[in-house]
């Protein structure tokens, strides 16, 4: 109790004053889950079947194709996002006016995009909602870094992991049941929604600008400042390869599990008699089990300046729970790896916003170098499908967790040389 109860939630905010951590993670949390629902609700449910309705025969290679361009369009949207809160200064702050021009973008082609009846319309659609959509998620993961007090930092950036689990799962639901055209307008008003209750009721103040002003002028000049400046510091690097890593490896088999689901276990084999509903269900026990490894992770992490622990544990358990549908290819084994893999995926996420605050260089350039080290889940869609994509054409869909495996397992790797993070 020691570690939350200092939060205090202050019911009216002056001029001058700087929200509590407790009234801003009340609001920032529903907008990352909308976020979060947008993207996975799009990308692993509503797009696969959207491809699968234009062109059945070439869906694999047409997903791994916008996926690729995608991966592109989304790095540079999350480092644009990241960069642009460091050079902005306005009355509304340097995130405010850059969250709402990208949110209102991202719905805007929200809309359109599900009425696409052509691979490349769709293609256009999902290269452009993922530049607006990752510039949105650039600035946003700066938030609680650079508003929340030291004292609540470990704690916020914690609990702020629930959002994608949640959030994901809303995604996957609301993309199962509504589908469709109609699938993309719901996700799109929900995330419009919450954006709007978060920059009412959560703007920047003053006096947050003044505090992050101190922060950049007492930093000292010899800092590395050059766009890519950050790649020559160590530990900045291998927390981007272990992040690469750790979300190819996801990105390999999330892509393709509605079509796993039809061509290699069959409808007949899936309780729900539907992929779309099936990978819902998965979604739902990967949730479940990712709060659980949340609970257990923000548990352990206010007993041990341990941080390493965190990495290769998600390594070890995630890359066997990828292997277990190659021996044994059927729904129970789909099933145990979601809860497996959200296991180790909720216990990761307590320390990885953590992990990439702990290596970031230069104060100057953190919003730029955050949204560097975010743009690996962008980055992991350009390395896990495209490879995945050649692993099922030429070997099978087994393959494809096999790929994910080797690939988690070496992020694991990289993250025992980290030295920052002990």
């Amino acid at each position: 109790m020691a570690l939350t109860a200092h939060l205090a939630w202050g019911a009216r905010l002056g001029p001058q004053s700087i929200p509590s951590t407790g009234r801003l993670l009340a609001l920032v949390l529903p907008m990352a889950m909308a976020m979060y629902a947008a993207f996975q609700g799009c990308q692993y449910v509503l797009l696969p079947i959207q491809l699968q309705a234009i062109d059945a025969p070439h869906k694999v290679a047409n997903m791994a194709t916008i996926v690729a361009i995608t991966a592109v369009t989304g790095a540079l949207g999350m480092v644009a996002g990241g960069w642009a809160t460091d050079v902005t200064r306005s009355r509304w702050g340097g995130r405010t006016p850059w969250l709402l021009a990208m949110g209102l973008a991202s719905v805007a082609l929200y809309l359109p995009f599900g009425f696409a009846t052509s691979v490349g319309a769709v293609a256009f659609f999902a290269a452009a909602l993922w530049f607006t959509l990752n510039f949105f998620q650039g600035a946003m993961l700066t938030v609680l870094p650079a508003r929340v007090s030291e004292r609540d930092r470990a704690f916020a950036l914690a609990f702020f992991a629930v959002g994608g689990p949640i959030g994901g799962l809303a995604g996957y639901q609301v993309a199962a049941l509504v589908g469709g055209a109609w699938g993309y307008i719901a996700l799109a008003t929900a995330f419009l929604a919450l954006l709007a209750l978060f920059l009412v009721f959560a703007p920047e103040t003053e006096a947050e600008r003044n505090r992050l002003a101190k922060t950049i002028v007492a930093a000292p000049d010899s800092l590395p400042s050059g766009t890519f400046a950050s790649f020559r510091r160590r530990d900045f690097l291998l927390a981007f390869v272990f992040r690469l890593a750790i979300f190819s490896g996801q990105a390999a088999i999330l892509n393709y599990l509605v079509y796993y689901l039809i061509d290699r276990i069959g409808l007949s084999a899936i309780p729900s008699r539907s992929a779309e509903i099936g990978v819902g269900q998965i979604a739902g026990m990967r949730t479940i089990c990712t709060l659980v490894g949340l609970a257990l992770g923000m548990v352990l992490v206010r007993r041990t300046a341990n941080r390493k622990m965190f990495l290769q544990a998600y390594a070890l358990v995630m890359g066997g729970a990828m292997l277990l549908p190659v021996f044994a290819p059927n729904w129970t084994s789909l099933l145990v790896y979601g809860g497996l893999g959200g296991l180790a995926m909720g216990f990761y996420s307590t320390v990885d916003l953590h992990l990439m605050s702990a290596v970031l260089p230069n104060p100057r350039t953190k919003g730029r170098d955050m949204g560097m080290l975010a743009m690996t889940g962008a980055l992991g869609q350009l390395v896990g499908p495209p490879l995945a994509s050649v692993a099922i054409q030429t070997i099978g869909y087994s393959a494809m967790f096999e790929l994910a495996a080797f690939i988690t397992l070496g992020g694991g790797i990289a993250a025992g040389f980290l030295r920052s993070v002990r």
